[in-house]
């Protein structure tokens, strides 16, 4: 009685493992590609500001700094004022 138990716990397992690979391969083919141009992202300017401080809540600001980026290249560095 208790193997039968065992082999039924096993089958359920298995095909809630096999009903899912089944689900993923049914969604994958339904999957539209969309094509993305990068050109116009290489574009984009962006500006990182850096801050120190200390960790602490409520500390002051120690100094300020920047970064300018086009796309994926950085432009200018604004070094840290204090």
């Amino acid at each position: 009685m208790a193997s039968r138990i065992v082999e039924g716990i096993t089958l359920l397992r298995n095909r809630d493992r096999i009903n899912q690979t089944r689900s993923r391969s049914r969604k994958e083919g339904e999957l539209e590609q969309i094509p993305v141009e990068f050109e116009p992202l290489s574009q984009l300017v962006f500006s990182v500001l850096v801050v120190y401080r200390k960790a602490e809540a409520d500390t002051p600001l120690y100094a300020i700094a920047a970064d300018i980026w086009q796309g994926q290249e950085r432009v200018a560095i604004v070094p840290p004022v204090r």
